[in-house]
């Protein structure tokens, strides 16, 4: 009996989770357009109160949709509607908010230079919801017939809008023009101000030309009152940045309706150059103030600078302590022009404490990809299910110093890919302190330290591994360059038993490679990093640039004495229609001078295991899987890699990549460039809050794997075969992982 009513209650309780339209209303189920042609339609009804139901589907564009009042409002865009989820709410249809987007949908064509566009015509269907926005309830006298058709019987009924627009001619811009004028004193009008050309004020010529740079509108081009405030906007911000705290900008626009012609007209007041004043901090709510107002490193009689506020933001919100920052100058307007008070600009902070205990519970996934260290992810041949308890204290000890502890229990299954073949259990549990404004204000400490239990990376047995460290990190140039150094200690430790049972698999296969040696370091690490990228997670244009050093032993005790060097740069050319031109080379090399006579001979010459050079993976060359590059999974002492991507959108949220990847990992103490083992291939990316999920489908390419001969790299035993039946096989690899491979 049990078994007989299951389905019929789960199908209760789906039914009684579906969203409802309310007997007596209408449910909005589409809202169509006709007649917008020139602007894309998705960024209109954001601006509309009256809404269809969301349906799941894909919305086909080069660029994500645009907003009410934000680009790209003429870019068109298509939407695919599959289905909508039972739960999803029903829009209620109400006739006034109809009417009201009438206006709304006039004024928005205006606003985008359209200043003939108008509203031809408003179909509804049922036609009665037109005069009267409710339907008698099934109770009500009448309510069995309301002239629609209920849903499942008892509901309200369906509603479909149709919205006619004539769009018209644009309204072009014929003039711009930019001229120049004092801040105007109490009571005195704008309109009675005199001007002058820029060309020929008083300001500095770089300052001319910067102005006359930011202007976004064009000649001949459509008007958009979005660009026009915009280019208010931009500048004001540039005099600001040079030390005009009360600069205002004007913009008259004349629109000539009848020739579709717009006259616009810049007017900027600079006023004096200002200096800073007196920093005041809100909010902080027991915190300590004077470091907040030190981390600005805002002092009184300093040059003003809008860019100092935004750097003083940055640096503020870096303390680790807040949820929300906000650094702004106090401009008041009842001062005595000349004097004193129009020149000097007090600071106000206003910042707001997040919430100080906090503690998070998850369920996530890594696939292929690990993290190194702080500043190195590599590719790795695993993947895993895991747990993920933190707890962070974002005022430990008072002082803003946080500490944060994450415990990582996790299912480890021993495949590139999801396979559920021998999978076990490890764990890793990470603890780290950092206190803001050490030594000086902008600096902060970092200690850090964990154990991990778990495969090796680039092999099956488990390992202990135990980390401790700190260093110092400091930001400089408006966040563009970071300097660290640091001390780093790691043990790393085989359990007798995971040894024993090691030795055994490899004397069964007749394996002469040794089980590694366990081994502990002491080593310096030093990074500087230049980061000119519009966007570090979906990058469109700029240039990076790091380089990581270590060194370990020498008058460190250590297993090893050496000195290990990483250095990459990457570069984002912008190309029409939103595609990006991305480029990486990066080298890595390590110069073992000494090792400990106790290590296996292959550790002695190649570095400490799981921090060896190796190649291969998501983010290196992905026509291998990860460490099978070049010399292979035992790793190498010498690495470079290239690539080079093709990055364009399909949609909104999915993009597409073409790519290609050279490089080698070599024993030797060289850099064999004579062999660019090569990858070619293609990979799809779907962004998300957390970053693109991404498939990267790659080819070698045997005929270019070296120059001149050498049959034991094109027909290495560790090379990748994929196989799409047995008639589409491949040498190569496919890869899925979370974020841009650089």
């Amino acid at each position: 009996m049990v078994g007989t009513w299951r389905p019929v209650l789960l199908a209760l309780l789906a039914l009684a989770a579906c969203a409802k339209v309310p007997p007596d209303r209408y449910g909005v189920a589409r809202l169509r357009f006709e007649g917008v042609d020139a602007m894309d339609e998705f960024a209109l009804r954001n601006c509309l109160a009256t809404a269809a139901r969301p349906r799941a589907g894909l919305t086909l564009g080069v660029q994500p949709p645009g907003s009410c009042g934000n680009e790209p409002f003429d870019v068109p865009h298509t939407r695919v509607n599959l289905w909508a989820w039972p739960w999803t709410d029903w829009p209620l249809f109400d006739r006034v908010a109809l009417e009201q987007d009438v206006r709304r949908i006039e004024r928005w064509y205006e606003a985008r230079g359209f200043h003939a566009a108008q509203v031809t015509d408003v179909r509804v269907e049922p036609t009665a919801a037109a005069t009267d926005d409710t339907i008698p309830a099934p109770d009500d006298e009448g309510g069995d017939d309301p002239g629609c058709t209920r849903r499942r019987g008892s509901q309200g009924c369906r509603a479909e809008v149709t919205i006619v627009v004539e769009e018209g001619e644009p309204t072009l811009v014929r003039a711009i023009e930019l001229h120049v004028a004092a801040l105007p004193r109490p009571g005195e009008e704008l309109s009675a101000l005199e001007t002058t050309p820029v060309e020929d004020s008083d300001l500095p010529e770089a300052l001319r030309r910067a102005l006359r740079g930011a202007v976004t509108l064009e000649l001949d081009e459509r008007f958009d009152e979005a660009k026009h405030d915009a280019t208010k906007q931009a500048m004001a911000v540039l005099l600001g940045d040079r030390g005009h705290a009360r600069a205002r900008v004007r913009g008259d626009v004349r629109i000539d309706r009848p020739a579709r012609e717009a006259r616009i007209r810049y007017v900027v007041m600079p006023g004096p150059v200002c200096t800073f004043g007196d920093i005041h901090v809100e909010g902080a709510e027991g915190l300590p103030i004077e470091a907040i107002r030190d981390a600005t490193r805002i002092s009184r009689g300093d040059r003003f600078a809008t860019s100092e506020l935004r750097e003083a933001q940055r640096a503020v919100f870096d303390l680790g302590a807040f949820s929300g920052v906000v650094v702004e100058p106090i401009v008041p307007d009842d001062v005595a022009p000349g004097s004193a008070e129009e020149r000097n600009i007090d600071v106000r902070v206003k910042v707001t404490p997040a919430q100080r205990h906090r503690f998070g519970l998850g369920v996530g996934v890594q696939s292929g990809l690990l993290d190194r260290s702080e500043f190195e992810v590599q590719s790795v041949p695993i993947w895993d299910l895991h747990l993920l308890a933190r707890y962070t204290n974002r005022n430990a000890l008072g002082g803003m110093r946080r500490l944060q502890v994450v415990e990582k229990p996790r299912l480890v299954l021993l495949e590139p890919f999801p396979s559920f073949e021998s999978p076990r259990f490890g764990n890793e549990l990470s603890m780290e302190f950092r206190q803001p404004a050490f030594l000086e204000p902008r600096t902060t400490l970092v200690v850090r330290t964990s154990h991990d239990f778990g495969p090796d990376p680039f092999d099956v047995f488990f390992r202990h591994r135990f980390d401790a460290g700190f260093r110092l990190e400091r930001f400089f140039w408006r966040h563009r360059i970071l300097l660290s150094m640091g001390w780093r200690s790691s043990y790393y430790r085989l359990p007798p038993g995971e040894r024993r049972a090691e030795e055994d698999k490899r004397a069964r296969r007749n394996d002469d490679a040794p089980v590694p040696s366990d081994y502990h370091l002491m080593e310096l690490e030093e990074v500087i990093r230049l980061d000119l990228r519009d966007d570090p997670v979906r990058p469109h244009a700029g240039f990076y640039a790091q380089v990581l050093a270590r060194q370990a032993g020498y008058w460190l005790p250590s297993s090893w004495d050496y000195v290990f060097l990483a250095p990459e740069v990457r570069g984002y050319i912008p190309l029409p229609k939103r595609i990006t031109l991305a480029t990486r080379f990066s080298l890595g090399m390590y110069f073992i001078t000494g090792a400990n006579d106790s290590l296996d001979a292959l550790s002695q010459a190649l570095g400490p295991r799981d921090q060896r050079i190796r190649g291969g993976g998501a983010n290196g060359n992905r026509g291998f899987l990860p460490g099978r590059l070049g010399d292979g999974r035992e790793g190498g002492t010498r690495r470079w890699e290239a690539s080079v991507e093709l990055r364009f959108p399909i949609t909104g949220d999915l993009g597409g990549v073409l790519f290609g990847d050279v490089g080698d990992v070599s024993r030797e103490p060289r850099f064999r460039f004579d062999h660019p083992q090569t990858s070619v291939g293609l990979g799809l990316r779907y962004f998300t809050i957390v970053g693109p999920i991404r498939l990267d489908l790659a080819w070698q390419v045997r005929q270019a794997a070296v120059i001149g001969e050498d049959e034991r790299v094109r027909r290495t035993s560790d090379d990748t075969l994929v196989s799409f039946g047995r008639r589409a096989r491949f040498p190569g690899a496919l890869h899925i992982s979370i974020g841009e491979a650089f």
